[in-house]
């Protein structure tokens, strides 16, 4: 039987209603839908027949019997407020990890906003506005693992294609905001999404449709806010006129890339976390020993070329500190786990970066560090900015993390 357009899909699955009672086939075709919170501003691939119904009960004045998420509740402009697309494109195939799934979007303006505003509004992603739903297909002839919902993997396969789908979208984003300069478009996750909605279509044009909600480790009460030391150094750290260290930022973006399965950048970014530590952190100690500014700059040079990352861990610890940095676990992880690798995808040596890779480059640093100020920082050992990142056991499940996916 030949296969119906793309286009055709999609108007079949939105338009069609589950019935009750039905016995379904196998699904050869599956529909994700789901909301991002800004635009993005390409041509529409699909129509909301909802909406569309909804626009045309509205402009004829009848009463209005058509209901959804992204119909008003009530209207405050004489004109429809909704955005109803008129000119379609096709989506776009993308080659994931699970094979080749096709995405595409579909524009719209909040429905409850009190006047008519078919616009994007660059830098805004709160979905307050303008946002865009996004619709990614997986078919039974180019996705690499079973669709069928009888299957016995059926959650695993859900599970895989909700983190292939977020794997497409983020490689079309990336290409996306470097040709539009849109930078301030955030890279997305499988939790920060949330919600996600399932139409599937059977062997016998059935449709099924499934509510998904995805979330990282077990949910918490809104009854149970952080402690009370921790609420008071909130309060005292607001209360602080100093800037962050630059590392501390840096921290924060690679847990953001690690995040986003954005492992390739979690690499390059975790040795740029651990040289924006490691120089101050020695400067501050040859400036306690009474260094002068040239003789410390001078130590951090080799016959008057800058000393590599690995000569400055492996030599000037030690020489500043006494401590025998070299000789730890913590160094050879922090050598062969996130220098070599580094190395490796910064000279395009290795562009395949697994998330056990990322995290390994990561967690190294982070021992590193640890290792360092502990063992070492004992001449400044009480001043307040002297600070040591979290150490992270290899073998704990947060270093195995369930995530899935390769580098975006």
């Amino acid at each position: 039987m030949k296969q119906p357009s793309y286009n055709q899909k999609y108007h079949k699955v939105v338009d069609v209603k589950t019935t009750p009672g039905r016995v379904y086939g196998k699904v050869v075709n599956r529909l994700l839908r789901f909301d991002l919170p800004f635009v993005v501003m390409v041509k529409d691939s699909v129509n909301d027949h909802d909406l569309q119904e909804w626009d045309k009960q509205f402009k004829q004045g009848n009463d209005i019997t058509v209901k959804s998420a992204y119909t008003p509740t009530s209207v405050h402009v004489q004109e429809s407020p909704v955005y109803i697309p008129t000119e379609f494109i096709e989506p776009y195939s993308v080659v994931t990890s699970i094979g080749i799934v096709k995405i595409g979007f579909l524009r719209r303006n909040n429905p409850e906003l009190p006047l008519k505003l078919h616009h994007e509004f660059y830098g805004s992603v709160s979905k307050a506005l303008s946002f865009t739903t996004v619709y990614v297909e997986f078919d039974d002839i180019y996705t690499s693992l079973p669709l069928n919902s009888d299957d016995d993997n059926e959650g695993n396969n859900t599970d895989i294609l909700v983190d292939g789908a977020m794997e497409a979208l983020n490689k079309f984003l990336v290409i996306y905001k470097i040709i539009n300069e849109k930078h301030y478009i955030p890279q997305l996750t499988t939790y920060g999404i949330g919600k996600y909605q399932f139409l599937d279509v059977d062997e016998n044009d059935n449709s099924l449709i499934t509510q998904v909600l995805k979330h990282y480790g077990t949910p918490v009460s809104f009854e149970d806010t952080h402690d009370y030391q921790t609420e008071l150094f909130l309060r005292n750290g607001l209360l602080d006129n100093h800037e962050f260290a630059t590392y501390i930022r840096i921290y924060q973006d690679v847990w953001y890339k690690i995040t986003t399965h954005d492992w390739r950048m979690a690499v390059a970014d975790s040795l740029i976390l651990f040289e924006s530590w490691i120089r101050p952190y020695l400067h501050k100690i040859y400036t306690e020993k009474g260094l002068s500014k040239n003789a410390i700059k001078n130590k951090f040079k080799v016959n008057g070329n800058p000393m590599f990352i690995t000569d400055i861990a492996a030599i000037l610890v030690e020489d500043a500190t006494g401590y025998a940095f070299q000789d730890s676990r913590e160094y050879a992880d922090l050598l062969n786990k996130a220098i070599k690798v580094r190395n490796k995808v910064i000279h395009l040596e290795k562009y395949d970066v697994q998330q056990i890779e990322a995290r390994g480059c990561f967690y190294s640093v982070c021992n590193a560090i640890s290792a360092i100020a502990v063992n070492g920082g004992n001449i400044l050992r009480g001043k307040p900015d002297v600070t040591y990142l979290p150490t992270f056991d290899y073998d704990s499940e947060l270093f195995y993390s369930k995530d899935s996916g390769k580098a975006n």
